[in-house]
């Protein structure tokens, strides 16, 4: 019996599956079938392996919504909207932090890091600082000072909640987390920047817009460490 599939895939209305080999009668055994015998015999095969395929424990689809990589996305659109003047890009931005505002912030301030998933109610510095480089960039993409308002808003709350006692750098999480053995300071950049860098950073910024000499002070001080 020849090859009836390859291991090839194509895409056909949203769904992947298997490309039909051209060889597949090329054996002498079956080359007399006709075409809708062929049809259907294939079908008996595709029908079979989806019964197989029903059997088996199926994957688990992530359906998480993380608040850090979101709000790296909307400062890559804000961006994206200021250099090359594509207004989508600028309405998907503030569209995907209004989703943030009304579905990940909790009471007084809290950010919460994901949704759609089971978790803790620890909170992380991550989601502060990247959501507050994203303000500033909505900030410069439209000067909207609105968006100011919600970085001072978002930093004052990572001020408060995350500082070191010199108030110089930030804990990755709270002091009120649970399920902590100890509060570490991440200040190696990765893939992406850590937390620490995108707060200096966001201080720095701040600080000339705002003129506060405060957060100029701390952006220093942070980048000495």
């Amino acid at each position: 019996m020849p090859l009836l599939f390859n291991s090839r895939f194509k895409k056909e209305n949203d769904e992947i599956v298997l490309q039909c080999n051209t060889a597949i009668f090329n054996d002498s055994s079956v080359q007399m079938i006709e075409p809708n015998q062929q049809k259907e015999l294939i079908d008996k095969i595709k029908s079979a392996m989806k019964m197989a395929r029903s059997e088996r424990i199926h994957p688990v689809c992530d359906k998480k919504l993380i608040t850090s990589w979101n709000a790296m996305m909307i400062s890559a659109l804000a961006d994206a909207a200021l250099y090359f003047n594509i207004k989508e890009y600028e309405l998907q931005a503030i569209t995907t932090f209004n989703y943030l505002e009304q579905n990940l912030f909790i009471e007084e301030g809290r950010l919460l890091h994901s949704s759609g998933t089971k978790q803790n109610s620890n909170l992380h510095l991550e989601d502060y600082a990247l959501l507050t480089q994203a303000c500033i960039k909505l900030f410069e993409c439209k000067w909207d000072f609105q968006w100011i308002e919600k970085a001072i808003s978002l930093t004052g709350y990572a001020i408060q909640y995350f500082s070191h006692d010199d108030n110089v750098l930030f804990y990755d999480y709270t002091a009120n987390d649970s399920v902590l053995q100890f509060r570490k300071t991440e200040l190696q950049d990765n893939v992406i920047p850590c937390a620490n860098s995108v707060m200096a950073n966001n201080l720095f910024l701040l600080s000339k817009y705002l003129n506060n000499e405060n957060y100029l002070l701390r952006s220093k001080k942070c980048l000495k460490k």
